[in-house]
């Protein structure tokens, strides 16, 4: 589902940005979703879906990298802002579901921009 995802939103690369915001917001609710025991859904599939996401947590921290990178030259634009902003929300979403390993989460450029952020 991860992969499929960031593959499917990621193409053409002339298109990404604009599918971005769209991309960035259903990463958010993904782990969220995988624990919400409102969705009626059995325990052994919930486990599973738990288990995809945490092998391809790495995929989506890259990504979330690679926005980061992007995007945070270009920080007074309002459109980079609303990017950021969501590339926050979605980081914090797989911090708190599927946190990343301490080498992961130092080499990470959100950890930087994330204090940036906070300091300004």
């Amino acid at each position: 589902v991860v992969t499929d995802l960031i593959s499917a939103l990621t193409t053409p690369a002339d298109q990404a940005t604009a599918k971005l915001p769209c991309l960035l917001e259903l990463l958010t609710v993904l782990p969220e979703e995988a624990e919400n025991y409102k969705v009626g859904v059995l325990p052994r599939q919930r486990k599973n879906f738990r288990e995809m996401l945490a092998t391809h947590s790495s995929h989506v921290f890259s990504l979330l990298g690679q926005v980061c990178d992007t995007f945070k030259p270009q920080a007074a634009l309002p459109s980079s802002i609303v990017i950021l902003e969501k590339m926050i929300r979605c980081s914090a979403s797989w911090v708190r579901h599927h946190p990343p390993s301490e080498e992961e989460l130092i080499s990470l450029p959100l950890l930087a921009f994330s204090f940036d952020a906070l300091a300004a």
